[in-house]
């Protein structure tokens, strides 16, 4: 079944949580209306009789569907920021490499015209 096991131990806005994604009270609110729904009632006479209604089903399944998209949206706005920030993360290395490679020109240059004016 998906959505089994823990989450990563951080929300999307960067807080720690400890609560497994599906833990949620709607989610739970949600898979209790699924059991309800489609436990038999004690005073169902006959076993031919539908245990859940296709409205119900479908309410449940709608609110499933709810809580799978708010919970791709957090882990999209999650990766996006982690993509940003491994971006900004590289242009500073690389910003630091070209500096470096400045000051060896630099420290080229000064040595070649010190040479040249010894000859």
């Amino acid at each position: 079944m998906m959505g089994s096991g823990s989450g990563s131990g951080k929300t999307a806005m960067g807080g720690n949580s400890s609560a497994p994604i599906g833990s949620n009270i709607q989610t739970q609110q949600i898979m209790a209306a699924l059991q309800q729904a489609t436990a038999p009632s004690p005073n169902v006479s006959s076993p031919e009789e539908p245990l859940a209604t296709a409205s119900d089903l479908g309410a449940s399944m709608a609110g499933l569907n709810f809580s799978l998209r708010s919970t791709e949206d957090r882990i999209l706005k999650k990766m996006a920021a982690s993509q940003a920030a491994l971006q900004q993360q590289l242009l500073q290395q690389q910003q630091h490499y070209i500096g470096n490679l400045q000051h060896i020109i630099l420290q080229q240059n000064a040595w070649i015209e010190q040479r040249l004016s010894q000859q």
